[in-house]
């Protein structure tokens, strides 16, 4: 299990193309790993950003157990 305290920051991205790389990489070698989801916006409020492209308003991190870094 993967906790605030046992977990190592191994990816911060905003293209899902290398989110879904890493994340299958991590899988096909039996790697548990999450996935935290941060907006630039509010999408309870707005359906957009003006400006930004709609792929880049998400950025990804991915986390493993301290032990499998």
């Amino acid at each position: 299990m993967i906790t605030v305290f046992n977990r190592k920051e191994i990816l911060i991205t905003r293209d899902l193309e290398a989110l879904r790389k890493c994340t299958d990489d991590l899988s096909a070698k039996g790697i548990d790993y999450k996935v935290v989801t941060n907006s630039l916006g509010n999408p309870g409020r707005y359906h957009g950003i003006p400006g930004i492209k709609a792929e880049s308003a998400y950025e990804y991190k991915v986390y493993v157990n301290k032990k499998d870094v």
